[in-house]
């Protein structure tokens, strides 16, 4: 009887936090009830992933202009005149802390140029139907035929899939019906990052796997291109399979926290570049030039390339990854 009226109450208490979600945060795929909602349960048992997840960019992937404030802030100069009026802007594609930003207008269109924030300047870009390109990845459980989604940004059901059967399964059952990657093989896990972090196009075409969720063997939903540049946006997955270290037990999240910022390095890196390095590759390492082990990224990720390949020549002066 108490554990009938615990799952009551529990019950309860979801359907009444359901209820004091936006709008936006009810729509889309089914099963989805939104990272507040996880949240609600998971600041005290993992309140570090919690605080830790909110600071990061995948947050802030997307979001309406209505909804500025805080770190949704448009970054774009627009007396630089792109091609069109701040006033088009109706939602924002990236928070513009490492790359720039994009943005869309009321009808979802891409607006022709996007805010370069390295060279401070506008660059064009092709103005496409954004629900049939960008924000399947920039949403949280994105429904193509509906053109609808659960969440805007990148939040906790998209690594961890839909959460409606774990939120209302008994304390028991609670990590059964939960996809949690630390317990899934590094090409698996591998997999949940690629889906967005590459070039591709899914069995019609579009840009993303349309129906996978977490867990899933991505190949079946998703084709990656046979070539591209490496280091080019987006193309961290494509170099990361095409390269030995996957193979090796190394994935995303082997360098990269995907909850968090609590180190302070760049790119949510768990460490120090070299410490991450250093960790696998113990000194003495071959050769004259790694007498001193230092900056590896420099010679082993040029352009930020992700396949760790042998150089054969570094230019002097290349600039850092980061």
């Amino acid at each position: 009887m108490k554990r009938r009226i615990g799952t009551v109450m529990l019950g309860a208490a979801i359907a009444a936090l359901a209820l004091a979600l936006p709008a936006g945060a009810r729509e889309g795929l089914e099963g989805y009830i939104g990272s507040k909602l996880c949240s609600a349960c998971h600041k005290s048992t993992n309140a570090d992933i919690v605080a830790g997840a909110a600071k990061t960019s995948h947050v802030f992937t997307f979001w309406a202009i209505a909804d500025q404030g805080g770190e949704r802030k448009v970054i774009g100069d627009f007396s630089a005149n792109p091609g069109f009026k701040q006033a088009d802007v109706a939602y924002v594609l990236g928070r513009g802390a490492v790359r720039g930003q994009a943005y869309l207008g009321s009808d979802f269109k891409v607006l022709p140029a996007e805010w370069n924030l390295q060279h401070k300047m506008w660059m064009p870009i092709p103005a496409d139907d954004a629900k049939k390109s960008c924000i399947a990845c920039h949403t949280t459980g994105y429904d193509v035929t509906k053109g609808e989604w659960s969440e805007t940004g990148v939040m906790c059901e998209a690594c961890h899939g839909p959460g409606a059967n774990h939120a209302k399964s008994p304390s028991a059952e609670k990590k059964a019906t939960a996809t949690n990657p630390k317990n899934m093989p590094p090409d698996r896990r591998a997999m949940i990052c690629g889906r967005c972090h590459s070039r591709g196009k899914n069995p019609d075409g579009l840009p993303f796997a349309v129906g996978y969720n977490p867990g899933d063997d991505l190949t079946k939903y998703f084709k990656l291109d046979d070539t591209w540049d490496q280091g080019a946006r987006n193309s961290q997955y494509n170099d990361l399979v095409s390269g030995k270290h996957l193979a090796k037990g190394v994935a995303c999240d082997t360098c990269h926290d995907p909850h968090g910022v609590a180190t302070g390095q760049p790119h949510q890196l768990r460490k120090a570049s070299d410490d991450l390095c250093l960790d696998c590759h113990k000194p003495p390492l071959p050769g004259d030039q790694h007498s001193t082990p230092k900056d590896c990224v420099r010679c082993h990720m040029l352009n930020g390339s992700h396949q760790f390949e042998k150089p054969k020549i570094v230019p002097a002066g290349t600039p850092h990854w980061h």
